[in-house]
């Protein structure tokens, strides 16, 4: 740069003309010349000696006074325009000895021009002071500290500025080619200072001059940006006014990232920068600062600081920022902008796995507690405003990263537009309302708002429109467990306008969001890429939500296409019971944390839906947590509700006022199923209304049920059941009204119910058990209150078509027994504490076109025996106003077929609702096939059956006192047995004896068996007792044939003997009509034959002998008179107490026995007494008399039945028998044997 040009003040002078002019001067000027030339006297003596002294001040007290060596090349003196000249100025490095390189400071050339109103001024005015080509060198070597320190330390030692400022005037400051170097030694960068001018016109703090403004200019190269400033000032004026205006252009803040503070959670990495500010300064009351202009920046790259990456990530990218400041005035805190413009910045936000943003809330400022935090306190009187006039951001985007979700969230916003206006703070102004509105895309859906604001309340209306639900899906997670299935489907669209006031002392805030309309489309939920619910569309109309209050109302919700899959796993756990996801405990801290509506004091949430409305829904229902599962499948699903709503409070109830239409339930293999439908009322738990009690989940409404397939929930009965459903059609229509009590069920049905095509088999041998084309109840009136039933009503019931299967095992049991399954810990019948018998009216029954098939293994061969055409009724019958004098009996009438040709008849009156029970009833069986019975004779008679028919009648009457009174009466038609089966292990008894006993000439046997007892003994069984009576009919035939076939069964007489008076052979009358008995039961059996055997005993009866002895010669005797007499005497049989003395007197003459005789030879008379026991004593009774006493009884008993039409073929005399040897209580008779031909 060329050396500028100095003004001078004088005119230089013609040496030539001065010195003429010197010569024509006298007096005064003559003086005055001499002074002048005094003068340039002391200027040359000054222009010699000034340099060598200004030279020797600054090489020596210089270097004293910085501690420094100072150099100066050459120093000169103008006196004439008084300018000192030193060239060659330079500072050497601190410190002794020589260091290579350039001083730290030199300084090409300094010029000062010092004026001589200096003198009068008493203070320096310099008309001129330049600084020509200065170059600084600093290195900073880190911790705070450079090269120059020593300097400083000096110029700031204690007293350096003592006494004030110094009075001084200074004109033409001029700093020219300046240079700076600045080596930073740690991180090894240089920076460099170039082309620095500084301009300064006029400085001056003396008089007047203090008020005069300067307009002063600073120009500089900083690392190849060039700066440049101008201003006027007036810093000695009592105001101090100031006006700057400062530019810079292009400014790259790469080369001082090194230098961004360590501490700061980001780092301003890219970009450069243009300024142009007008700064302004006045001193009034209080300083005032403004500072006007505008800032722009291209490529801004600002990175976040984390702590694993070490270069950081990014956070803000820009291409370009611009921003336009009206007015800022720092001390006043005011801040205005007109305009802020932002093209394509790209803002990166992140949030961490505890949920906090680093770049907002260092790590550090969390541990220094919030007093220890200085604030600079605003000036006394002056709140912050701000104003921004436009804001205006293009093209931008938003990259949002949390990792403190269950699902790892990465979103985009793109095409990010905002604008806004008039935003400004505070807005005193009712009028004063910022607008704003923008628009961005997020994930292929886009999202527009637009609205006002003055920030005490705001107004905003937005609109989405298919924002896919991918986007908010970490959130939901944290809340709802089932994540979204597919990212590409589920899409949000709605207008919504926010309503907002900040709360005032006497007004309430509002938080307020309506939307016209919601929509959620194409949403599927589930869990390991399974459905488990989805829908088209589910719109919310006309929604409201007061955050501040905690209400949301929805005035309709219309679900269109839902699909849920309802499952309970096997462990019992619904699915929906894992919805609901558990927030995470907190990582940071172990304090127990404050849910947010506790925390914040909200009250809690309700919520009123006015309408909900289902169409073509899909439930898939699948039940695993029984044995087999449940599974439906219910399809074409409308459903209408009412109110759906909630108090707010966590026991609230809630109904719904509803319709279910046209449920398609779809079967096996897809086929179409039934249809279900209901309107009525859903009761959700809570506390009732006015009561502290719980209200229990429920419905209640009309049903109205067609063909649904009731057998896909037989499964619920099978832990209870061994059965198994395989198909039941259930329809009904009525009421219904349910809930699930924690007491027990509670069920009430009030309507028509019908069971079609009911299949069921039991589950251990999927054998049939139960078939029926239908089951009518019409007019069911049924009411379950905790879990039992309370009363039961049916108008009619009508049983169409029905089969049954009663079967026993090869085990020998009764499948219908082994029906209910009896858990271990189950109680006892006995132990159960008995509850109010429930209310029964069962109107007529009706039994169409039944059969029971009866099957038995457990005899071989098999048995199989059906019943068909079972058709009947019962009339009506109730368990209430019943008595011990009417008890209620209903009318019961059955008839059907049985084995092909039997027939089978049941009439009479029976009411098994009462307690005790009370029935007259008969039963009829007609010609039942016996041989198809014979499995049974074979194992438990030991024979099987060739041919017979079964006929039988049974009579019951029980009454209200629990007694019975039964008959049995048993029919077998030509009952024929076979051979005795091989390996049989039934005891071998007289079975066919007991048949041939027991059947009539026509080949029939007709048994009576008559129970009677009382149904309140618990031992009491009328099967038992039957079979007893049956087991007692055998024994009969092997102990007493002969009373088994005379019926006498009751009785206490023994036909199997026939007693007879001691040494007689004489029937008594007893004894014959007892031979009328049996002669009646040979003459009807002439299959039989009987075996007489006489027996007699010589010790016991010989007496009687004796005495049967005489009474024979007695009536011999009498049999003679009569012969005589000429009388016939073959009829005679008995001798009259008259007669008695006179035979015994003739016998006793006639007999040789010897006499007692008088003196005449003649025999005595006797008294009777005498005579008879002369002639007892004359009676010898021997072995063989006895022999022929017991063939005597043999022959008799014969004779008497062959005399009563017994055929002599039947009649055997077996061998008599005669006592050996004594034997106590011997009784004279003749025993009776049969035996079948």
């Amino acid at each position: 740069m060329g050396r500028p040009r100095i003004i001078e003040n004088r005119e230089a002078m013609n040496h030539k003309e001065l010195f003429k002019k010197w010569r024509d001067l006298s007096g005064w000027p003559r003086w005055g010349m001499r002074v002048l030339l005094a003068g340039a006297l002391v200027w040359g003596l000054g222009a010699l000696c000034v340099p060598l002294g200004v030279r020797w001040l600054l090489q020596t007290q210089g270097s004293q006074a910085l501690g420094r060596d100072v150099q100066v090349e050459s120093v000169s003196f103008r006196p004439w325009s008084m300018a000192l000249l030193v060239h060659g100025l330079s500072v050497g490095p601190a410190g002794a000895g020589h260091v290579p390189g350039p001083p730290p400071l030199q300084i090409e050339e300094v010029r000062l021009n010092l004026a001589l109103s200096s003198l009068w001024h008493w203070a320096p005015v310099m008309d001129e002071v330049v600084v020509l080509h200065p170059q600084w060198h600093v290195t900073y070597s880190g911790g705070g500290h450079f090269d120059v320190d020593d300097l400083l330390s000096r110029v700031r030692q204690p007293g350096a500025s003592q006494g004030g400022m110094p009075r001084f005037s200074l004109f033409n400051v001029q700093l020219i080619g300046g240079r700076v170097v600045l080596r930073d030694a740690p991180k090894s960068l240089t920076h460099t200072l170039d082309d620095v001018t500084l301009q300064i016109p006029f400085l001056s703090n003396i008089g007047a001059r203090r008020e005069v403004s300067t307009h002063p200019r600073l120009a500089f190269t900083l690392n190849g940006v060039a700066f440049d400033s101008e201003a006027e000032t007036a810093p000695f004026a009592a105001d101090r006014r100031t006006q700057t205006h400062l530019r810079i252009k292009d400014l790259d803040v790469a080369a001082y990232v090194p230098y961004w503070p360590a501490a700061w959670p980001v780092r301003w990495v890219q970009g450069r920068l243009d300024l142009d500010f007008n700064v302004a300064f006045k001193q009034a009351d209080r300083p005032q600062v403004l500072v006007s202009g505008q800032v722009s920046a291209q490529g801004v790259n600002v990175l976040e600081k984390v702590a694993d990456k070490p270069a950081g990530m990014p956070l803000f990218q820009a291409d370009s920022l611009a921003l336009k400041v009206d007015e800022w005035r720092p001390l006043e805190q005011v801040f205005k902008l007109s305009a802020l413009d932002v093209v394509q910045p790209v803002l990166h936000l992140r949030r961490d796995a505890q949920g906090q943003f680093q770049t907002l809330w260092p790590a550090a400022s969390a541990k220094t507690p919030a007093a220890a935090v200085p604030e600079v306190a605003a000036p006394s009187g002056h709140a912050p405003v701000f104003g921004l006039q436009s804001l205006h951001i293009s093209g931008g985007q938003v990259h949002w990263a949390d990792a403190s979700t269950r699902l790892p969230t990465q979103l985009t916003l793109r095409d990010v537009v905002l604008k806004a206006h008039d935003l400004n703070w505070p807005m005193d102004s009712p009028r004063a309302l910022a607008k704003l509105e923008g628009s961005a895309s997020l994930s292929g859906g886009r999202i527009t708002w637009q609205g006002e604001t003055d920030l005490n309340s705001a107004q905003l209306h937005m609109s989405a429109k298919a924002l896919p639900l991918a986007t908010g899906a970490a959130y939901g997670a944290g809340y709802l467990r089932p994540d979204l299935l597919d990212p590409m489907t589920g899409q949000l669209s709605a207008d919504m306008t926010l309503d907002w006031k900040r709360a005032r002392a006497n007004e309430a805030g509002v938080m307020l969001l309506k939307a016209p309309s919601v929509r959620l489309d194409q949403v599927s939920l589930g869990a390991l890429a399974q459905a488990e619910l989805s829908w088209a569309s589910l719109e919310l109309a006309q929604l409201e939500l007061d955050w501040l209050k905690s209400q949301v109302r929805v005035e309709k919700a219309l679900w269109t296409r839902p699909v849920a899959k309802v499952m309970r796993q096997a462990n019992g756990r619904w699915m929906f019971e894992d919805w609901r996801a558990v927030p995470a405990a907190p990582l940071t801290s172990s304090t127990p944390t404050v849910s947010s509506t506790e925390a914040s004091g909200k009250p809690p949430w309700s919520w009123d839906v006015r309408q909900v409305q289902v169409s073509g829904g899909q439930v898939q229902f699948d039940d695993r947590a029984v044995p087999g599962g449940v599974r439906l499948d219910l399809q074409d699903v409308d459903l209408l509700t009412g109110a759906w709503q909630s108090t707010g409070t966590a026991q609230a109830p809630m109904a719904v006022q509803g319709r279910l239409n046209a449920v398609n339930v779809r079967r096996d293999g897809g086929q179409a199923g039934g249809r279900v439908g209901f309107e009525g009322r859903v009761r959700w738990p809570g506390a009732a209304q006015g009561s502290a009690k719980a209200q229990a989940f429920g419905l209640a409404g009309r049903l109205q049920m067609d063909k649904f397939p009731a057998h896909k929930l037989g499964s619920y009965l099978a832990s209870a059941l061994d059965v198994k459903f395989k198909r039941a059609d259930l329809s009904y229509a009525g009421a219904l009204d349910v809930s699930f009590a924690e007491a027990g069920l509670g069920l009430g049905l009030q309507g028509d119910l019908t069971l079609n095509a009911l299949r069921t088999e039991e589950q251990s041998t999927q054998a049939s058990l139960l078939d029926a084309k239908s089951l009518n109840l019409r007019g069911l009136d049924m009411i379950i209150q905790a879990g039992a039933l309370h009363s039961l009503k049916v108008a009619e019931t009508v049983l169409n078509d029905f089969s049954a299967r009663v079967a026993i095992d090869a085990a020998g049991r009764l499948n219908w027994l082994g029906l209910r399954k009896t858990a271990p810990t189950e109680t006892p019948p006995h132990a159960a504490v008995a509850g109010p018998q429930p209310v029964m009216d069962l109107g007529p029954m009706a039994l169409i076109n039944g059969r029971v098939a009866f099957s038995d293994v457990h005899v071989q061969p098999h048995v199989a025996i059906d019943l068909h055409g079972m058709t009947g009724s019962l009339s009506a019958l109730s368990n209430q106003g019943a008595s011990a004098q009417a008890p209620g009996l209903a009318e019961l009438s059955l008839r059907g077929q049985g084995a092909g040709t039997a027939s089978v008849e049941i009439h009479g009156h029976i009411n098994p609702l009462v307690r005790p029970m009370s029935l007259d009833v008969q039963g009829q069986l007609r010609d039942l096939e016996l041989p198809q019975l014979s499995p049974y004779s074979s194992k438990y008679a030991g024979y099987g059956i060739e041919r017979g028919k079964l006929s039988a009648t049974l009579n019951y009457h029980l009454d209200r006192d629990g007694q019975l009174q039964a008959n049995h009466q048993i029919i077998l038609n030509q009952l024929r047995f076979g051979d005795r089966a091989e390996g049989s292990s039934a005891p071998n008894l007289p079975v066919k004896l007991a048949a041939a006993l027991l059947a009539d000439s026509q080949g029939v046997i007709d048994i009576q068996l008559p129970v009677s007892g009382s149904i309140n003994d618990p031992d009491f069984r009328v099967g038992a007792i039957v079979w007893k009576l049956l087991m007692n009919l055998v024994g009969k035939a092997i102990t007493s044939p002969l009373n088994l076939i005379t019926g006498l069964l009751t009785g206490h007489e023994d036909l199997a003997q026939l007693n007879f008076a001691p040494g007689s052979a004489q029937l008594s009358d007893e004894a014959a009509q007892s031979l009328q008995k049996v002669a009646q039961a040979l003459t009807d059996r002439p299959q039989l034959h009987l075996t007489v055997v006489g027996h007699s005993d010589m010790d016991a009866e010989g007496e009687a002998y004796r005495q049967a002895m005489l009474q024979d010669q007695l009536l011999a005797e009498k049999r003679r008179s009569l012969r005589r007499a000429g009388q016939d005497a073959s009829a005679l049989t008995r001798i009259t107490a008259d007669e008695q003395a006179v035979l015994l007197k003739s016998v006793y003459l006639r007999s040789d026995v010897p006499k007692p005789r008088n003196l005449l030879g003649m025999p005595k008379d006797l008294p009777p007494a005498d005579m008879s026991a002369l002639l007892l004593a004359a009676i010898d009774v021997t072995p063989a008399d006895m022999q022929s006493l017991a063939e005597a009884r043999s022959a008799a008993v014969r004779d008497a039945l062959i005399n009563r039409q017994v055929p002599a073929a039947q009649i055997f005399l077996g061998a008599a028998r005669t006592e050996a040897a004594p034997k106590p209580g011997f009784t004279p008779r003749a025993t009776l044997t049969l035996a079948v031909h």
